[in-house]
């Protein structure tokens, strides 16, 4: 019975390509935290660049920013409209299940 090797030491390193993705994403995560959001953009950039990130991965993660704030915005409208749609029909049924009444001016004209 031989010891058990650390599997952690069998794993490869990641790919200098991996390593710059994984950069980027953490620009993105930076670039939405609320804690930083209201600093002006220049000077998120500025500490960004200071963290290694090129000016193409810059761009990069600032892109997948706008789609998600693109995605994200989608969504609320299509909640929001569905939301709008369920009301209407929702009123609708309501009003076609109750029985119709007539106005006490109409009743005394009868």
């Amino acid at each position: 019975p031989g010891k058990m090797s650390d599997s952690k030491a069998s794993l490869p390193s990641p790919s200098p390509i991996e390593s710059r993705e994984e950069l980027i994403e953490t620009a993105v995560k930076f670039l939405r935290n609320p804690k930083v959001i209201n600093t002006p953009l220049e000077q998120r950039k500025a500490f960004l660049r200071r963290k290694g990130l090129t000016n193409a991965e810059l761009v990069e993660a600032l892109s997948a920013l706008e789609s998600m704030r693109r995605t994200k915005l989608r969504l609320l409208v299509y909640r929001f409209n569905r939301s709008l749609k369920r009301r209407e029909i929702g009123s609708a049924l309501w009003d076609a299940s109750r029985p119709l009444r007539l106005s006490s001016a109409a009743r005394r004209t009868r």
